[in-house]
């Protein structure tokens, strides 16, 4: 089976996916044509379109982005929302979001971990939510729920790297040495993720702003 090759354009409209199917071509006026599945639309784009939506919003150039990446993004409105109600960057609820599920609200984690964030009912609940796990399927519960998680870590340490830290663990817990035992998850979301979504929501809405 052939590899699928997405095109994304990120601007003021959010995010677009669109699906080049190269093999799948349709005759035109005598023209073959490459035709983009737009995954927003819900329908077939030539490539004319495609060049028309780029030409009538400028600032959405094409973006390599992973699977992921579109996915997450594609919540954008959701996380930004939740990031101003709890103070928490966008950019860093994008990375949890990649790191603990790459954008698949329905991740069902080996612990009962539930939805985009991996959220524990036990954790949901801490945090005020009454609801039935199934409910924390649902992006916006989920991402207003993890997110009021990562605030309350970080009232509870003021520092970044213990509350990516204490979100995946519970609590900040370090070797006889002084290195998080879950280290290599910090390091991702902080060094590599993070910076990631910086620009990528930098370039989506044109003005990004930090949160804390």
């Amino acid at each position: 089976m052939k590899a699928r090759n997405w095109l994304y354009l990120i601007g003021g409209a959010g995010v677009i996916g669109l699906l080049l199917i190269p093999e799948k071509r349709r005759q035109a006026q005598g023209e073959l044509l490459n035709l983009f599945w737009d995954s927003g639309a819900g329908r077939w784009r030539t490539e004319e379109e495609v060049i028309d939506l780029i030409e009538a919003q400028p600032e959405m150039l094409p973006s390599v982005l992973s699977d992921a990446e579109g996915r997450v993004l594609s919540y954008l409105t959701i996380i930004e929302s939740a990031s101003k109600y709890y103070h928490i960057s966008s950019a860093m609820i994008c990375a949890i979001i990649h790191q603990e599920s790459r954008g698949d609200y329905a991740a069902l984690g080996r612990d009962d971990e539930i939805g985009l964030m991996q959220i524990l009912p036990a954790t949901a609940h801490m945090m005020g939510f009454r609801g039935s796990p199934d409910e924390l399927f649902n992006p916006s519960v989920n991402i207003f729920t993890g997110t009021k998680y990562l605030s309350f870590q970080l009232d509870r340490y003021e520092n970044l790297l213990d509350m990516i830290a204490a979100y995946n663990a519970g609590s900040v817990r370090k070797t006889k040495y002084g290195a998080y035992i879950n280290l290599s998850y910090v390091a991702n979301v902080a060094s590599v993720l993070y910076p990631r979504y910086v620009k990528l929501i930098r370039r989506a809405r044109g003005i990004y702003g930090l949160h804390f």
